[in-house]
């Protein structure tokens, strides 16, 4: 996948705010030390409700361990909202540099 992650690769793991990566989905987002990178959750699949969407920065990546560490406050303020309202697994990302033009998850002249 030229080195992006595709959301479903991702498994929740036991820690708070971590997903885990298997070695085989290529987490290798390099541009830029990986700062700026937001997952984005909507939708009843991701969030829990059809009328909300939440954004949450990506703290930190490890490449070697396999694991992305999401910005404490957001992923926990997204966790506990109302109405029943969650966030699951992110149904995208943004400025992820890896992922424009990709063949599976971008589009040509993505820019």
């Amino acid at each position: 996948m030229l080195g992006s992650v595709h959301p479903s690769n991702l498994i929740a793991t036991r820690g708070p705010y971590r997903y885990a990566v298997p070695p085989s989905a290529g987490l290798n987002w390099t541009h830029n030390g990986g700062k700026g990178v937001e997952m984005v959750y909507r939708g009843t699949g991701s969030s829990g409700a059809q009328w909300t969407e939440s954004r949450v920065p990506v703290a930190a990546y490890n490449t070697a361990a396999g694991a992305i560490t999401m910005a404490a406050a957001g992923f926990a303020a997204g966790k506990n909202k109302a109405y029943g309202q969650h966030l699951n697994l992110p149904e995208y990302y943004q400025n992820v540099f890896e992922l424009l033009g990709d063949a599976s998850l971008g589009r040509p002249g993505d820019w």
